[in-house]
């Protein structure tokens, strides 16, 4: 059987990350709910699902790049030879990296049961999986100072990308009455607050990374560098969307409660309201979509050795 490994690599790298941000994404608006509402976000089904399948997906990435390498279909993913070379290289540390973020994960998850637990193993699982983005690829080759940046990008991109897909999933406004609505306001409203340094840190890491990998150049001359400009036009359009909930959206919601009609009246008022922060929260999460693929495409196809070379 053929299998083109590179799309193969490119599909799991996508999937892989999806599955990825929903943990940071749920730490941070763990972290929000501390000040508001203790019992929120708990679900801690959905994060025993995310650990298991990301530890399924980090695996898989492992035995794809063993299929490449041996060229024999399906049954080349499974040589132990091969296996074992491939443990000993950046690859393998990258996997040892996710593999004990997800245990520590996995341990926190009993944190929501003894609280005490939870915060220092998520936050110590979250750091252990974005180092593991530090250690291979191109970006394994900068500075120090730049691994820094690389871990707080990785960290803060996937805390911003998984708690909007987070958000749209837990945003369910069927029965928008005014409590409902109050603690739904107050949550986006300690949100658009506290994401305001997250984005900081994204934008200021990011900028320097961009400049480490592409140095000062802004006309694009190269496959690689017009997928860092089209990654970067879905940024800026999740920040518009991000700005929008923040000035129009929420303050929205805010008018509905105060709205002068009787509660019975007002709920249709208060449904249109967070019905309009879902969807826009929907089509900002299908931006982080398309950014996580363009980043899964710009790590497997091409990538800024190329784009050296091509200069050269």
């Amino acid at each position: 059987m053929v299998v083109d490994w590179a799309i193969a690599a490119a599909l799991g790298k996508w999937l892989f990350y999806l599955s990825l941000v929903m943990l940071p994404g749920w730490l941070f608006l763990r972290l929000i709910s501390r000040r508001i509402d203790q019992t929120w976000p708990a679900r801690p089904g959905l994060l025993v699902v995310t650990v298991v399948l990301t530890a399924v997906l980090a695996v898989m990435l492992l035995l794809i790049q063993i299929g490449d390498i041996n060229q024999r279909g399906l049954a080349g993913m499974f040589d132990p030879v091969m296996r074992d070379i491939l443990l000993t290289t950046p690859n393998g540390t990258s996997l040892y990296w996710r593999l004990g973020g997800l245990l520590l994960w996995g341990t926190a998850i009993a944190g929501l049961w003894f609280p005490r637990l939870l915060l220092p193993l998520a936050v110590t699982g979250t750091f252990c999986l974005a180092i593991s983005f530090a250690v291979t690829g191109h970006v394994a080759t900068l500075d120090g100072i730049s691994q820094l940046f690389i871990i707080l990008h990785i960290i803060a991109v996937a805390a911003w990308a998984g708690s909007v897909f987070l958000l749209c999933l837990l945003l369910r406004p069927v029965s928008a009455d005014e409590s409902t609505t109050t603690q739904w306001h107050n949550r986006l409203l300690q949100y658009g607050k506290l994401a305001v340094p997250v984005l900081a840190v994204m934008l200021v890491s990011g900028a320097y990374l961009y400049v480490q990998l592409l140095g000062w150049s802004v006309w694009p001359d190269h496959t690689y560098h017009w997928l860092m400009l089209c990654k970067l036009a879905l940024v800026a359009l999740m920040l518009l969307m991000a700005a929008r909930h923040k000035f129009r959206l929420v303050p929205a919601i805010q008018l509905a409660l105060m709205n002068p009609l009787s509660d019975e009246s007002s709920v249709p008022v208060r449904q249109v309201a967070l019905s309009r922060m879902r969807v826009s929260l929907l089509i900002e999460a299908v931006f982080a979509m398309g950014i996580l693929g363009l980043v899964a495409v710009m790590t497997t196809l091409v990538g800024p050795e190329t784009l050296h070379h091509y200069q050269q």
